[in-house]
C-alpha cells in the first residue's frame, strides 16, 4: 500500500468519525438523547413527512405522533389539537448543519412523562434520536437551556449534510401518580423534659413514702 493511499484511508477515517452520528448531536434541555437510530434513506423528497412506524422499532415499538416539523424558512411550529390533553411549541434557529430549539407545552394539570424523537433529515436521509421519560411540570413549561441539534451524518457526496427539515414526534404520555401526603412524625420528647418528668417522679414517690 503507498504513501498516497494510506493517507486517503486516514483521512477518510477522520472525516468519518468526524461526523458519525452519536446521541450527543440532540439534546434537550442540556440532556443527551437517549437512543439513537442508524441512518435511513429516503426517497430524497424534501420536507416529506417520515412514518413513525420506520423508526418506532429502534425505540421499543412504541407508537408516535407527528407534532410538526420546521425547515428552512420556519422558525416554530405547534399541534392545532391537544394530545393527551397537552398542547405543544416548539421553536428554534435552523441553520445548515447545526442550531438551537426549544420546547414549550401547556395545558396539563398533573406532572406527566413523555417520549419525543427528533428526527433530522437532510438529502436523502435521516437519523432519529430518541428521549425517554422527560418530565413535563402541571401547568405548562418550556425546555431551553442547551437545547441544540446537530446534524452527525453525510450526504451522497461524503459531505456534511445540511438539514432540510426537523420533525417532532411524541408518544407514551404517562400522568406521574400523585405525591402522597407523609403520615405526622411522632414527636420525641427532648431529654430536658424527660429528666424533669422522672425528677417529678421521684419526687412523688418520696412524698407518698413520708405519709405512710
Amino acid at each position: 500500500m503507498n504513501l498516497r493511499m494510506v493517507v486517503g484511508l486516514t483521512v477518510l477515517l477522520m472525516a468519518t468519525q468526524a461526523h458519525a452520528f452519536s446521541t450527543a448531536d440532540v439534546t434537550l434541555n442540556g440532556s443527551d438523547a437517549t437512543a439513537v437510530s442508524g441512518q435511513i434513506s429516503t426517497n430524497g423528497t424534501k420536507g416529506g413527512l417520515v412514518d413513525p412506524s420506520d423508526f418506532s422499532a429502534a425505540f421499543g415499538g412504541d407508537a408516535f405522533t407527528l407534532l410538526g416539523q420546521a425547515g428552512k424558512g420556519t422558525a416554530s411550529f405547534s399541534n392545532d389539537d391537544p394530545l393527551s390533553g397537552i398542547l405543544f411549541d416548539v421553536s428554534g434557529s435552523w441553520t445548515g448543519i447545526s442550531g438551537t430549539w426549544a420546547l414549550a407545552w401547556s395545558g396539563n394539570d398533573t406532572p406527566v412523562t413523555a417520549d419525543f424523537v427528533v428526527l433530522l433529515k437532510a438529502g436523502n436521509s435521516y437519523v432519529a434520536y430518541f428521549f425517554d421519560d422527560v418530565t413535563l411540570a402541571a401547568g405548562g413549561g418550556s425546555m431551553t437551556a442547551e437545547t441544540t441539534w446537530q446534524i452527525g451524518f453525510l450526504n451522497n457526496g461524503g459531505n456534511p449534510a445540511n438539514l432540510s427539515d426537523m420533525q417532532l414526534y411524541v408518544g407514551d404520555v404517562t400522568a406521574l401518580p400523585p405525591v402522597r401526603d407523609l403520615p405526622p412524625s411522632s414527636e420525641v420528647p427532648e431529654p430536658a423534659a424527660m429528666l424533669l418528668f422522672g425528677t417529678g417522679l421521684l419526687g412523688l414517690s418520696g412524698l407518698i413514702r413520708r405519709k405512710s
